[in-house]
């Protein structure tokens, strides 16, 4: 966060550009702790977050799509329906089944003023029909299972960037809201603000760009049921002058379950971290989204007769259990977070034993995960 502070006190001090000059860490813009991979290729990556339910991303939406118009040559804008509230699910799948029939765009007021009316999911169905759209393929789009993984993997991208965000700036809607580059997320401000800080923010990239001044983020390639794909390079290390740490050097060993999206894990993974002889083994097991770890992930010291399983976030970590001194897996509400993802298990004897043999089979931990998905959607 400290070099992050740097650069926008350099630029606003140098002038390079009063739109970012103006914008205010913390209020007007966040900083993703952990960036996830943008999509964009050569171009800036531009996500928008909204929901038919929500008031003010009516009047929001209106003004990105005018300014999408005629956007800068060098972006890549991308709407994404929220699902941070359990009461936008119907709108944001009813997102999805009318972009699939190429029926979104042109149906976005209406959509707005329906869902702000109160429709329900019959009512949704009722709305399309009298707007010249299928009943029966609104219907086989809605509940096709396109729609419905389109769905868990928006809800884990949102997950993912509620943690990995220095402050919580969600507040009580969560949108309107953008993500810019995978990492700088614009969130509370009027949609004209919101333009300033954006223009801002893109020149902020573009010089980080141009300057080869945005951090470089290492991958490394594992095996998986779905092939050869990457994870980022997250492991550090446990002594200040270990000049293998944030690489691939640091993979003792590692394999994974779930997709692999554009190159990138979509799931469960477990890796081993190669450390000094006087420190010996430990590994990690949690979920990747587009390759970067969605923190908290269970942290396991297998080195000694009494093994210790806990979690590590970004920052941080604390332990769980303490085999034959303590156990505090119940305790911590991160402890417990990891149990309603992975099962107990995941904090038993036998799973920390068969990682220090190199024989854990992570294909019931990745089951158990997709189940909790496929719930917390439900909910």
């Amino acid at each position: 966060m400290k070099f992050v502070r740097q650069l926008f006190m350099a630029l606003a001090i140098l002038g390079s550009n009063h739109a970012f000059a103006e914008a205010q860490f913390g209020k007007d813009f966040w900083v993703l702790e952990s960036a996830q991979p943008a999509q964009g290729g050569n171009k800036i990556e531009v996500l928008e977050f909204i929901s038919y339910n929500c008031r003010p991303c009516s009047k929001f939406h209106s003004v990105i799509s005018s300014w999408a118009k005629q956007p800068p040559s060098d972006v890549a804008l991308t709407t994404y329906p929220s699902t941070l509230r359990d009461s936008w699910r119907v709108s944001a799948t009813t997102f999805f089944a009318l972009e699939s029939l190429g029926q979104r765009k042109q149906l976005d007021d209406d959509l707005f003023n329906a869902f702000l009316g109160g429709t329900d999911e019959d009512g949704v169905a009722e709305f399309v029909a009298e707007h010249g759209v299928s009943r029966n393929e609104f219907r086989g789009a809605y509940l096709s299972f396109s729609t419905q993984a389109k769905m868990q993997k928006l809800h884990a991208m949102e997950h993912y960037i509620v943690r990995g965000l220095d402050a919580d700036p969600l507040g009580r809607n969560g949108v309107p809201a953008l993500l810019v580059d995978g990492r700088y997320y614009i969130s509370g401000l009027t949609p004209e603000e919101t333009i300033r800080v954006l223009n801002g923010v893109l020149e902020k990239v573009r010089l980080e760009r141009a300057n080869k001044r945005a951090p470089e983020q290492a991958y490394c390639t594992i095996e998986g049921k779905a092939g050869s794909c990457k994870v980022a390079a997250f492991i550090g290390g446990e002594i200040g002058n270990d000049t293998e740490q944030y690489t691939c050097k640091k993979f003792l060993a590692a394999s994974y379950v779930g997709s692999c999206e554009d190159g990138f894990v979509d799931g469960v993974a477990a890796i081993s971290r190669k450390q000094p002889k006087h420190i010996g083994p430990d590994a990690f097991i949690g979920y990747f989204h587009r390759g970067a770890p969605a923190y908290p992930l269970a942290d396991f010291d297998y080195d000694g007769a009494d093994g210790l399983i806990g979690y590590t976030l970004l920052k941080a970590s604390s332990g769980c259990i303490y085999f034959n001194h303590w156990d505090a897996s119940t305790e911590k509400e991160e402890c417990r977070g990891l149990s309603s993802m992975f099962g107990s298990e995941i904090f038993s004897n036998n799973t920390l034993t068969r990682l220090r043999k190199g024989t854990l089979e992570i294909g019931p931990l990745g089951e158990h995960f997709d189940q909790y998905m496929e719930d917390r959607s439900k909910e």
